[in-house]
């Protein structure tokens, strides 16, 4: 069986190599700093890239990483739950958000 492409994915995870040596802390106050500045949109793409991820590590449910469902249909989730490897994805994204978001 063919593996799945995910191209925004990939070239994340590829990126996240280069911030081994960050500290968890940072990584998560980055992170949280930048879902602070998002829209909708780039929260579905936050999403995306959270069940992406647990897929391929076959970790497969409907909310993965222990997320949990609001009545107002949001999804909360620790990032401290999150493996290593998907918070320096996360943090990749973040970078690249900061980076290119218009104010």
């Amino acid at each position: 069986m063919k593996k799945p492409n995910y191209p925004l994915y990939d070239i994340l995870k590829k990126e996240a190599q280069q911030y081994l040596h960050v500290d968890k802390k940072i990584l998560r106050n980055v992170f949280i700093e930048t879902l602070q500045k998002m829209e909708q949109d780039e929260f579905d793409i936050i999403f995306i890239l959270i069940k992406i991820n647990a897929n391929l590590s076959e970790k497969n449910s409907l909310i993965p990483y222990d997320g949990i469902k609001k009545e107002t249909n949001d999804v909360v989730f620790n990032f401290n739950k999150f493996p290593i490897m998907l918070q320096r994805i996360l943090y990749s994204f973040a970078i690249k958000f900061n980076n290119i978001k218009v104010v």
